[in-house]
């Protein structure tokens, strides 16, 4: 976990973001205090959520059984 100051992360948002696509988490402090958290908007294994994952095996399950 990389700690930033909002000055820092103001003049380095690319290299940030770049780091938090990678799965790195990023806390940014405003006077010594974390205000923010920036992480991945994709899981870091590269799976789909929970959520996401249910509903597709529901999908793929519709009209089909075991029999």
């Amino acid at each position: 976990m990389k700690i930033v100051g909002v000055v820092e992360a103001k003049a380095h948002w690319s290299q940030l973001l770049d780091s938090a696509a990678k799965g790195e988490s990023i806390i940014i402090t405003r006077h010594v205090a974390p205000v923010a958290q920036l992480v991945s908007a994709k899981p870091a294994c590269g799976t789909l959520a929970l959520g996401a994952l249910v509903n597709e095996i529901r999908r793929t399950r519709k009209g089909r059984s075991l029999r």
